[in-house]
């Protein structure tokens, strides 16, 4: 884990300029906008992760997790869906939880950038509050929420293990050709830059 939040930090590192530029030129306007928006993600997770029963709940959460798995493996059989499901149903996940640390980072993010929008801005004033808010969106304040995450990226590392082990040769060749395409795409995206 810690590599990859390693990684993580290098790409916002490598974002940081272009975020402060942005940043540095916000107008209220703006912001009203990032709310509208805020409002509109925060209630489309209620209706998809935290309204309905929690069967109803699950089913959601299992369509999209075989909906990524099959971009990645192709079909899925039964006994690999039996597998999915099986882990979905005993995961960590807790909608609320997430739901609350998703509007933490929204707060976050309207309140630190609101003084920058409110008037003139330069790029070394707009420099620490952004770097101050990606420390905070990267690494939680609340205590509690981070033990959730570390439990959530265990359970979905042990999902991903318990699925890939249930492939078959040929899904596991689909998600290297997937994968390989992935990686050219990126790299013909960083030639470009």
């Amino acid at each position: 884990f810690d590599e990859v939040r390693s990684k993580l930090q290098v790409i916002i590192d490598r974002s940081l300029p272009t975020a402060v530029s942005v940043a540095a030129t916000l107008v209220p306007e703006q912001l009203n906008a990032m709310q509208k928006k805020f409002s509109k993600v925060n209630s489309e997770f209620r209706s998809e992760f935290i309204e309905g029963t929690p069967a109803a709940v699950l089913e959601k959460r299992f369509k999209k997790s075989v909906s990524r798995a099959e971009m990645l493996y192709g079909s899925l059989d039964e006994p690999q869906l039996a597998v999915l499901k099986g882990r979905l149903a005993q995961s960590a996940f807790d909608a609320n939880v997430s739901l609350g640390e998703f509007q933490r980072r929204q707060r976050d993010a309207l309140q630190s950038l609101a003084p920058l929008a409110s008037g003139p801005t330069s790029a070394d004033q707009a420099r620490p509050v952004v770097q101050a808010y990606l420390l905070r969106a990267m690494n939680s304040p609340n205590a509690a929420y981070r033990a959730y995450l570390e439990r959530m990226t265990r359970d979905s590392c042990a999902t991903f293990a318990a699925l890939h082990n249930s492939t078959t040769p040929t899904q596991r060749a689909k998600a290297v050709e997937t994968l390989s395409s992935y990686v050219q795409d990126f790299r013909l995206l960083s030639a470009q830059r």
